[in-house]
């Protein structure tokens, strides 16, 4: 009785780890029939990216409870959380399962995780992403160190739509410069925007300086582009600063980006809608 009225999902697995019968709350979770959840191990539910041990059998422990929810699939192929606790029954040969629902607070954890790493007004990562990567990045075990580029990108110009327009409309052309950005990075390339009318790209790894270069050039042929706001057009060019870190160089962080930021307002002061590489000219 306890077991069918429970709101906890619980099946009574067999010695191979087989689900011999699941309550109605199980089926539920799964949102599948009774019948479709008998005779089939929890594993078979779990969800494909996961490579968790198959531990539908039975542990040595009289009670083994996941310390992290496990992913699974519903019958819609919608993704589940649960924490599931595993006892052991008295004799050996059968184990009652318990999965209690935590895809809400999942769910709401990870929401929080990309509003802490990403900005709200276009969507691309943040400055907190930036450095969590560069931290990766520049951190990682020797063997596992690549070459970095950063392109810092500023938009020429910005203010004056402020000014002349609102800024809702300044938002409108953030946007658009954030998605014009994705359209030409690599699938591996991050893009954050650092703040204001600052946008930052980072390549790694990089094996060319050359495709940082190519890089830089689709960027500014991308955002030279008007923008379509209303029956009115915006018009913004970006000062584009490339700098690199080698495995080995012991630069850090503030360095790469102190490079990316002073080669961006080199571009800017010579030629704006162009783009400027760091170098031995521009330290200090």
């Amino acid at each position: 009785e306890v077991f069918s009225a429970s709101p906890l999902g619980m099946a009574l697995l067999d010695s191979a780890g087989v689900v011999v019968v699941g309550n109605e709350a199980l089926s539920r979770f799964f949102d599948r029939a009774s019948a479709d959840v008998a005779g089939h191990r929890l594993s078979d539910f779990r969800h494909p990216d996961d490579t968790r041990r198959e531990s539908d059998s039975h542990e040595p422990a009289a009670v083994d409870a996941s310390p992290d929810a496990e992913r699974f699939l519903r019958a819609d192929g919608s993704v589940v959380y649960a924490e599931v606790t595993r006892t052991l029954l008295r004799g050996g040969r059968h184990t009652v399962v318990q999965l209690r629902d935590v895809t809400v607070q999942r769910e709401a954890v990870s929401r929080l995780a990309y509003l802490a790493t990403h900005d709200a007004a276009t969507g691309v990562g943040n400055r907190v992403l930036l450095l969590q990567e560069l931290d990766r990045a520049i951190s990682a075990e020797p063997w596992e160190r690549a070459k970095i580029a950063l392109l810092f990108i500023d938009l020429d110009g910005f203010k004056r739509i402020n000014d002349n327009f609102s800024h809702a409309v300044g938002d409108q052309v953030l946007r658009t410069v954030a998605q014009r950005l994705l359209t030409v990075v690599r699938p591996r390339d991050w893009v954050v925007r650092w703040g204001g009318d600052e946008f930052i790209v980072m390549l790694h790894p990089l094996a060319e300086e050359r495709v940082a270069l190519d890089l830089a050039e689709r960027i500014g042929a991308a955002l030279s582009a008007p923008v379509d706001v209303g029956d009115d057009r915006a018009s913004v060019t970006s000062s584009i600063g490339v700098a690199y870190s080698n495995p080995g160089d012991g630069l850090d962080i503030d360095d790469l980006l102190r490079n990316a930021d002073t080669a961006m307002y080199h571009a800017k002061r010579e030629q704006r809608s162009s783009f400027s590489v760091f170098g031995s000219d521009l330290a200090d």
